[in-house]
């Protein structure tokens, strides 16, 4: 039955029948109160200021419960309600269910464990290093067979709260809990069940139940408060107390809470949808952040039928179906129900705290340890819509969460006969490839457009570095060049003729000047320098023939002069320009930021780097003979370079302008 009106009316039945049935009322008593008023007993304590009160037989219930509330010393009055394990069904001769697969026989005994993944998770950890750092687990149930062989090792101690029987005597007269011990602590001795913690766990049981399977609310809450006293890292609880609320249960489950301890509950077997009827204390899940309701799976990853769900109250589901565990009196037996679940997830939880004190020296608190283990479920399509995570557990994965390491496999799929479902969860898994391959071919293009703007960006800007770079060293190779040649013409100009003097009249005409001295024998007559410049005559004047050896005579005083020479080629195919004797060159700009023409009675000069240090440039064209002088006459062209640019003899340079 799923969710239906049947199930609930089984419940409501259930209340009935259990509040007809109450025969103590439970009590807190006001701060500072005693339990004795007026002379009169007001029962056995259960716990802090908690009292149980025996009611008469025949007594009204609802009449005591009003004249108890009334007390000043009595802080409040409920019934003791009874409480019941979650199991559903035990097998006691341990056949192979039809429903598992032929044979293997790792399934036949342990499918439970081969779907939460613990071969991966026994690979790091089979529990804690050593019993002395062993994780303490408080088990809330009917007891334990202390003299089972796969659970003697693990099992440390024991509280036995049921009323008016020996505390220290815990042992189950009923089997349930130590079906639910065999899947935290079994040590799989002489072939038996295997449990999630097999080596090195300190269980310690509290048993609150009587041999038919019923506690009361009372003992229960007795129980979870010796568990705190323990200080139990985590607390399992397989039972519910029904569809009322249960304030004393309540107030218990908050003192876990405070303590740090995560409380593991299994969600009940009665096929309800929790939304429409809740039951407790699995609805106080939604008060306490440290509970965590487990609903059951079979092995076909599929939601079983009398699983409890809902999406907000149960947070995930572990197998709870045919689970082979330790039988009370020895030997091993299979059971089902959520009360089967919930130990997978409690000793998980165990595992973890131990694998991250022994591996990472911390300790996972109650909340990280419940986000860890609902963070890690695999999400299922039998699932859907059953829990807060649509995820059975996966010990393995939350250890691999944990440590940081690779997630294993998921799970292969099982599917019933007659059914399609592993074809719609291949068509999923498929579905999710290709997304995640577009996902991954998205991120890529993405990236690797990154990179094509980040390298056009660094080109562009290398680019403009490198012009700015090359137009200062322009400009300043330029500026050099210039400076170098009007120091060189400096040196090389000759000094200026003196005014011709005016005519004297004949009467003051002076005698003739000496004739100069004759050479003598043998020497050759002194000639006037290669580089002086002859004035140009005055307005009106003409210019006589120029006779052999004489200095050619110019037409005014303004003249050009070019520098020709062998030279070094620039960038932009810069050559020498033309000789003197070819037609008259143009003017050239002074500079790249200056338009200006040059004019006639200044010298132009190019860009051009003489080898041999010396320009001749020939008579002709109207033009004296004139010969200039370098201060880089000698130099190799790296000298020259270095010299002009203030560069080191063999350095290189992208560009000389």
């Amino acid at each position: 039955m799923r969710g239906g009106r049947a199930p609930l009316l089984l419940l409501l039945a259930w209340a009935g029948l259990a509040a007809a049935a109450y025969d103590a009322i439970i009590l807190k008593m006001a701060e500072g109160e005693f339990a004795v008023q007026s002379g009169e007993d007001l029962g056995q304590p259960v716990g802090d200021r908690l009292r149980r009160l025996r009611l008469a037989e025949g007594a009204d219930v609802q009449a005591e419960l009003v004249r108890l509330r009334s007390l000043k010393s009595v802080e409040w009055a409920h019934p003791d309600m009874p409480i019941r394990s979650a199991a559903v069904n035990v097998d006691d001769s341990a056949p192979i269910p039809h429903r598992l697969p032929a044979n293997p026989k790792g399934y036949r005994q342990q499918w439970g464990m081969q779907r939460i993944g613990m071969p991966a998770a026994w690979a790091v950890a089979t529990g804690a290093a050593s019993k002395d750092t062993a994780v303490k687990l408080c088990l809330v149930d009917s007891g334990v067979d202390i003299m089972h062989p796969d659970l003697a090792g693990n099992v440390v101690g024991g509280f036995n709260a049921v009323n008016g029987e020996d505390p220290l005597n815990f042992m189950d007269r009923w089997g349930h809990g130590t079906e639910v011990s065999g899947v935290i602590a079994g040590s799989g001795a002489n072939g038996g069940a295997v449990g999630v913690n097999w080596n090195n766990i300190n269980l310690i049981v509290c048993r609150f139940m009587d041999a038919t399977g019923y506690g009361s609310t009372s003992d229960a809450v007795q129980c979870l408060d010796w568990c705190v006293q323990q200080n139990a890292s985590i607390i399992s609880a397989s039972w519910t107390s029904g569809v009322l609320d249960n304030p004393p249960l309540q107030e218990a489950v908050a003192r876990t809470e405070d303590a740090g301890a995560l409380m593991v509950v299994s969600a009940g077997n009665q096929g309800l949808n929790m939304k429409r009827a809740k039951l407790y204390p699995q609805a106080y899940a939604a008060r306490h952040a440290n509970m965590l309701v487990v609903g059951a799976t079979d092995m076909f990853d599929d939601h079983v039928s009398y699983s409890n769900f809902d999406t907000k109250i149960v947070h995930l589901h572990a197998p709870g179906d045919y689970i082979f565990t330790t039988k009370r009196g020895g030997g091993s037996v299979y059971a089902s129900g959520t009360s089967i679940a919930a130990p997978f997830v409690s000793s998980s939880a165990a595992l973890l705290l131990a694998v991250a004190r022994d591996r990472l020296n911390k300790t996972l608190s109650a909340l990280e340890l419940k986000q860890l283990l609902m963070d890690s479920a695999e999400v299922l399509p039998g699932l859907q819509g059953k829990s807060a995570t649509s995820g059975r557990l996966r010990t393995d994965w939350a250890v691999q969460k944990l440590l940081g390491q690779p997630l294993s496999p998921k799970t292969d799929c099982l599917e019933r006969p007659g059914t399609n479902k592993c074809e719609k969860e291949r068509q999923a898994a498929e579905a999710e490839r290709q997304r995640q391959e577009a996902e991954k071919k998205r991120l890529e293009e993405e990236q690797r457009q990154k990179e094509e703007a980040a390298r056009k960006q660094a080109e562009e800007e290398a680019a403009r570095k490198q012009a700015e770079e090359e137009a200062a060293a322009e400009a300043a190779a330029q500026a050099a060049l210039e400076r170098a040649t009007a120091e060189s013409m400096t040196e090389a100009a000759p000094s200026p003729s003196p005014a011709p003097a005016a005519q004297p009249s004949p009467a003051t005409q002076p005698s003739p000047s000496p004739q100069p001295a004759q050479p003598a024998a043998g020497q050759q007559p002194k000639t006037a320098p290669a580089t002086a410049v002859q004035p140009a005559p005055g307005a009106g004047e003409q210019v006589p023939a120029a006779g052999a050896g004489d200095p050619q005579p110019v037409a005014a005083p303004s003249f050009t002069v070019v520098i020709h020479g062998p030279a070094l080629e620039f960038p932009g195919n810069r050559k020498a320009p033309a000789l003197a004797d070819d037609p008259p060159v143009a003017p050239k700009p002074r500079g790249p930021n200056d338009s200006r023409p040059v004019p006639r009675s200044t010298l132009e000069v190019r860009r051009v780097m003489l080898q041999d240090g010396v320009a001749e440039l020939p008579a002709g064209g109207g033009m004296p003979a004139v010969q200039l002088r370098s201060p880089l006459e000698g130099l190799s062209v790296e000298e020259k370079a270095a010299r002009i640019f203030g560069r080191r003899p063999g350095s290189r340079r992208r560009s000389l302008l």
